[in-house]
């Protein structure tokens, strides 16, 4: 059932029990505080959802009032006039259904029970692995199995454990309703089962499309358009070098032993050019190389299976965000930012305060700003940006909209806090639905329907192993929504990310060096750019 007819269900019930509110009691007309006690009070018995005790001791007495000796030959041989009635045939399987009394408060209501006979060709541990899924993945999968047109998406709930429940506390008349407000105040209208199915994933490539001929084909037009010996063509080579440097192959190419920044003759122009050009054919041949590519299983992201952290969520959630997810990490993380100078550079090309009239002064972006442009060509996004977060704001760096750029934005205020919260990558579809993110300003306004955020991160030794300490991101967003990642769209976007940390490093030593001129640039990073 969609999220749309259950939500219009909810609303009839409601309306349903104020108009037997109203018509009920010694004054026909409810004042203001009154109806307001009443819809509360109907959201209560609406949403109250039981305790696992109460669940759990209504799962043992349905067991013990069921007479299984007398079902295993079949309800339809109980006799004439027993309580079974067969009611429809689908298959291999008959649906049945008995006439009950129901107890509620004291009171005996008529109730209606509905049982399905048949024949399964399954084992017990399968038809439990259906019946009793124990994780996101598996629930979506199920669900998707058994209603592949009508699941749009879920959510599981809680497992119930059959030993060790606490005995259920007696509850108050005041108990506050179960369901989450802030689940209520999310915005559901465009969500679809075309677009919503099942959790975020990471799929296989089409065979008959590859997004490798439109970056190099980007890469190329640039350098053709960039003026010789200009801050443009040096950024284009500076993106082309520093992705050519995950391809192992190319440590000892033509390509890495002939170029030269300083070469600015017209004799070594056509040799250089020639190098652009060989450089351009091996990128182009690494981005397409499908055996380089990561397997499907080695693909993870960080909310695959559920949150894995809690939602300090505002006191109105329908007009307020929740508050910053603070991993506990952070400290180490700012500390390693202002050790590499990030923090100064995102002070710099993203101040909080005294914003300058220009930013020409400042350290060159445009390797960035090309990543980025890379960026939405592969995932097909409207929009990318490179950005830095710092203490309670999320510094853009580079971005395809020149809007966006040199902007600080608050951290509850942007997605990008949940993709630094481990070193995988974050995707979010459907924001306007989520309860962290339907009231940031920017899905809002620029109708964000899909989200991928990749870490950028800085490695550092951990007890003698190589680690990775987030500390950006490489994030793009469209107003189409999706829940779908391709292999090579991950592969792709890694690589990028991993150029933007490399670039980002080079840039924080180039601004600690013009703060402090006797700090002496590390040999890590090409000086490409």
């Amino acid at each position: 059932m969609g999220l749309s007819k259950v939500r219009n269900m909810l609303e009839e019930m409601n309306k349903s029990y104020r108009r037997g509110s109203q018509h009920s009691g010694s004054s026909g007309v409810s004042s203001f505080s009154t109806q307001q006690s009443d819809n509360f009070d109907s959201e209560d018995k609406l949403f109250k959802l039981p305790s696992d005790a109460k669940m759990l001791r209504r799962a043992r007495d349905v067991h013990t009032s069921i007479d299984f000796m007398a079902l295993e030959a079949g309800p339809e041989h109980s006799g004439q006039g027993g309580p079974w009635q067969r009611v429809e045939t689908s298959n291999r399987f008959v649906v049945f259904r008995r006439q009950v009394t129901v107890h509620a408060d004291g009171n005996q209501l008529p109730g209606l029970e509905v049982m399905c006979a048949g024949r399964l060709d399954a084992s017990l541990e399968e038809v439990a692995s259906i019946l009793r899924p124990t994780s996101e993945a598996d629930f979506a999968g199920i669900t998707q199995g058994l209603y592949p047109k009508s699941f749009v998406f879920g959510s599981l709930d809680r497992d119930v454990p059959c030993s060790g429940v606490p005995e259920e506390e007696p509850q108050s008349n005041n108990h506050e309703p179960a369901e989450n407000p802030g689940v209520k105040a999310c915005e559901y209208s465009e969500v679809s089962s075309s677009d919503s199915r099942g959790p975020v994933k990471v799929v296989d490539d089409d065979t008959s499309h590859s997004h490798a001929p439109l970056l190099v084909d980007f890469l190329a037009a640039s350098l053709t358009n960039a003026p010789v010996g200009g801050a443009d063509r040096v950024a284009v080579l500076a993106v082309v070098r520093t992705l050519l440097q995950h391809n192992e192959a190319s440590d000892d190419s033509e390509y890495d032993d002939s170029y030269n920044d300083d070469d600015d003759g017209d004799e070594g122009f056509d040799c250089n050019q020639q190098n652009d050009n060989m450089a351009l054919v091996e990128l182009g041949t690494y981005l397409s190389d499908e055996t380089l590519l990561p397997e499907l299983a080695d693909c993870v992201l960080a909310n695959a299976e559920r949150r894995t952290y809690h939602i300090d969520l505002p006191d109105d959630p329908a007009t307020s965000v929740p508050s910053s997810v603070i991993p506990s990490h952070d400290s180490d993380r700012l500390e390693m930012i202002k050790d590499n100078g990030l923090l100064q550079l995102a002070y710099q090309l993203a101040p909080l305060k005294s914003i300058p009239d220009s930013f020409d002064n400042a350290c060159d972006v445009r390797d960035l700003e090309l990543l980025c442009q890379l960026a939405v060509r592969a995932t097909g996004c409207s929009e990318a940006f490179v950005t830095v977060m710092g203490v309670k704001h999320n510094h853009i760096l580079a971005a395809t909209h020149p809007a966006f750029c040199h902007a600080a934005v608050p951290r509850q205020q942007t997605m990008c806090q949940h993709t630094i919260l481990t070193s995988k990558p974050f995707v979010a579809s459907h924001p306007e639905a989520d309860v962290r993110f339907h009231q940031i300003e920017a899905v809002k306004l620029l109708r964000i329907r899909y989200y991928v955020g990749f870490p950028v991160t800085v490695k550092f030794d951990d007890n003698n192993s190589s680690s990775e300490m987030p500390v950006g991101t490489l994030c793009c967003i469209d107003s189409n929504a999706r829940s779908e990642l391709t292999r090579s769209q991950y592969a792709t976007m890694k690589r990028l990310t991993d150029a933007a940390s490399r670039l980002i490093q080079l840039k924080g030593r180039q601004v600690q060096q013009q703060l402090d001129p006797k700090l002496v640039s590390k040999p890590d990073f090409p000086m490409a750019a």
